[in-house]
């Protein structure tokens, strides 16, 4: 998500990136601080998100296709 973060906004290339999470993932494993991988290096939102979108499956057909989906893997 951070990588991410800076790839959005233009902090970070994606090949800045990939380098910066190579790094932190090697840091992370060996048991070294690896910021990225730990928490957060941007301000999450303090208030409510809403996701503004509507629905466009009604939860019925979802219900049916989870119900498919368990018969046909006999669950």
């Amino acid at each position: 998500m951070n990588m991410m973060h800076e790839i959005v906004t233009g902090k970070r290339t994606a090949e800045e990136a990939r380098e910066k999470i190579a790094e932190q993932i090697t840091e992370f494993l060996m048991n070294r601080p690896a910021p990225y991988a730990e928490k957060f290096q941007f301000e999450l939102p303090q208030k409510e998100q809403v996701d503004p979108d509507v629905t466009i499956v009604k939860d019925a057909e979802l219900m049916q296709a989870v119900e498919n989906a368990k018969k046909e893997l006999n669950l």
